[in-house]
């Protein structure tokens, strides 16, 4: 392994020439073995900007340690408390306050309320003949955003956001690979391909394709890489992004099985502990360090292998990659900072780097930006110190400080700590009495004041952050009486200023985040699908296009049918509960009840956006559609008659005629 570079910004240069060799045939005839001047120039080009990033995050691990060491109530014993708990196991001592967690959960529980609707992406068409290919794209990606949990990868980065200041996810398209089996069946058709000699009868399974689509990954802020030229919150505009991922060799070898010759190199990884030089593990979040004992060196269970991947604006000339004069995007990757495992173009219809950052707290000039929890962080440090110099106060206080004259007193019986407790004056003192034998020493809790003070400290977090008590479900009693007018303005403002944040970093994150799945979904889609059709989908179909969905409101797509000019449809501002429900309720009342308004505003339209301020989220749902098969009630006579003009036909005819013509019914 490669030293580690005292100045991050050196340059690196290391040539390696393994004893293995193996006969990999590299993309675009590249010579990308290890050893060679193209593989050296690559890994060197790398690492040298993965020091370059690193020496910025370093800056703030001190306090992302805190901040993690503040959320997980963990504070290392010094030795005289270690000494206490020896003693007496129940005896407290210094503690951390939940309170960062407090206000952590409640950003993250706003968040969640305000993004994580039904579908999680909404999509329009730019033209009328887009409208009916948007919505089927969005209903594909709903159905990848369940099965690939697209909503904890966003939890992860909202957490990473309020507790380091900024959060990171990468959109990448995946190809899930399994084994279909498909089975003989016991029925008459099966019975006679057996009696004929045409078929084994046994079960046979075949490798296929079984899913792909979207993955969304969130990117720990420890091993993010961004160009240091630019601010965090916006990777578009930098030269390169990427992240080290801890990888294993197994995992490794399958991506370069099916990966058709654009990963490569993996074999070289075998029997090797390709850890990095740069990352090592110095994050809180493990405070009892449980899983260090897996790879610690010699005799470690597993072989852990770290793996830069980093987007590049590269001139690929000036590489030796091509003869392009002119920019362009490649992705590397870089194995324990050693050998050259991708690269590759990045050929990508939306032509960005597929990262995303929320950092609503950035002021869009510092590179790194305050993270709320960090704003605070003084502060809970003073409630924790008063909190824990109070306990160590009434630990002392409990505890018997006594003057004692020894030449009057045996010590030995003074000693025992037992209830009960007898103690025996020496002979000389017999008939003395004890008053100048024994003296208890007055204590004085100079922390009383403490606990009425941390009230004060906590309102001013909650002033900064805006968690307020009423929007954690709690509500003060005494005092004087709230009306139930200013518990709603005081509700109002406070998700006002949530809502503020939440939309910053929507525009930061979630529209580029919703463009790059649909494009990524529009380019790569390969295999066809049924869709269930509910929602605004179903109205799209009925109404304007006339089509009835199959049986259970089933269509079935195709990847040309996915091809259209979108609009993102952004989140609406009642999803982020700034708004009265009770408002709308009024306004909704008034305008049913006056015609003149009726004629000029869509009472079903109000009556949606009035249920969405309100909280319910898929109230659509519930909307009646229109039938286009009418059934109507005619005499047998009039039936003959309109048979007879060709009007109307038997409903067996038309199934038999689209049978023979090998048409289904759409």
């Amino acid at each position: 392994m490669p030293p580690l570079l005292t100045n991050p910004q050196q340059s690196v240069s290391r040539t390696y020439t393994p004893t293995e060799k193996f006969s990999y045939k590299y993309p675009r005839s590249l010579d990308l073995r290890p050893g060679s001047l193209l593989h050296t120039t690559i890994v060197n080009e790398v690492v040298q900007r993965a020091r370059a990033s690193k020496a910025v995050i370093d800056n703030k691990v001190p306090i992302w340690n805190k901040l993690e060491r503040s959320l997980t109530a963990y504070v290392p014993l010094d030795e005289a408390e270690r000494h206490v708990k020896a003693t007496d196991a129940r005896k407290p001592v210094s503690v951390v306050v939940p309170v960062s967690f407090a206000v952590l959960e409640t950003l993250l529980t706003y968040n969640t309320s305000a993004f994580l609707t039904t579908p999680l992406f909404k999509y329009r068409g730019v033209g009328p003949e887009d409208q009916l290919s948007a919505a089927l794209l969005e209903q594909i990606i709903e159905v990848q955003s369940r099965r690939n949990k697209f909503a904890l990868a966003l939890y992860t980065m909202w957490r990473d956001s309020f507790v380091y200041g900024f959060g990171v996810c990468t959109p990448t398209w995946e190809v899930q690979y399994g084994k279909v089996r498909t089975r003989s069946g016991n029925g008459m058709l099966a019975t006679m391909t057996k009696m004929f000699g045409l078929g084994t009868g046994k079960d046979s399974t075949i490798e296929q394709v079984i899913f792909e689509g979207n993955v969304l990954s969130a990117i720990d802020p420890y091993r993010y890489l961004f160009d240091p030229g630019v601010p965090v919150s916006e990777p578009q505009k930098g030269e390169f992004v990427g992240w080290c991922l801890g990888e294993n060799y197994p995992k490794l070898l399958s991506r370069e099985e099916y990966s058709d010759g654009s990963f490569f190199n993996v074999k070289y990884l075998k029997d090797k502990r390709a850890k990095s030089t740069i990352w090592m593990d110095n994050s809180s979040r493990d405070p009892y360090n449980t899983g260090s004992n897996l790879l610690d060196g010699s005799g470690a269970i597993t072989s852990p292998i770290d793996v830069i991947y980093m987007y590049i604006n590269i001139i690929p000339k000036d590489w030796g990659l091509g003869s392009r004069e002119y920019p362009e995007k490649w992705l590397f990757a870089i194995g324990g900072e050693e050998y050259v495992l991708q690269a590759e173009p990045v050929e990508l219809d939306h032509n960005m780097f597929p990262v995303v950052v929320y950092a609503p707290d950035s002021t869009g000039h510092s590179l790194l930006p305050t993270s709320k929890l960090e704003m605070c962080h003084g502060i809970q440090e003073v409630i924790d110190w008063m909190i824990s110099t109070h306990i160590t106060n009434i630990r002392k206080a409990i505890n018997d400080m006594l003057v004692v004259d020894p030449l009057r007193i045996h010590m030995a019986s003074l000693r025992n700590p037992g209830p009960g407790k007898l103690i025996i004056l020496r002979q000389s003192a017999w008939g003395q009495g004890i008053d100048n034998a024994i003296k208890q020493l007055p204590v004085t809790d100079v922390t009383q004041q403490h606990i009425q003070e941390i009230p004060f400290l906590l309102d001013i977090i909650q002033r900064t952050t805006g968690s307020v008590d009423i929007l954690q479900g709690i509500m003060h009693s005494g005092g004087e009486r709230r009306s139930a007018e200013e518990a709603r303005s005081a509700k109002s403002g406070a998700v006002s200023r949530l809502a503020t944040n939440a939309q910053i970093g929507m525009m930061q994150a979630h529209w580029d985040l919703q463009r790059m799945i649909a494009s990524q979904t529009q380019q790569f889609t390969s295999k066809e699908t049924w869709i269930r059709v509910v929602g605004r989908l179903q109205e799209v179909l009925i109404e304007e296009y006339g089509y009835t969905p199959g049986s259970p409101n089933t269509v079935f797509t195709k990847p040309e049918d996915l091809q259209c000019d979108l609009d993102i449809i952004p989140a609406d501002s009642g999803q982020f509960g700034g708004e009265s429900p009770e408002l709308w309720v009024q306004l909704l009342q008034i305008a049913a009840s006056s015609p003149e308004l009726a004629q000029k505003n869509d009472i079903y339209r109000l009556f949606l956006h009035a249920a969405q301020v309100g909280g319910a989220k898929n109230i659509d749902d519930f909307a009646r559609r229109p039938n286009p098969m009418q059934a109507t009630v005619q005499s047998d006579q009039q039936i003959a008659q309109q048979s007879q003009a060709g009007n109307i036909v038997p409903l067996q005819e038309v199934a038999n005629a689209n049978i023979k013509t090998g048409q289904g019914v759409f």
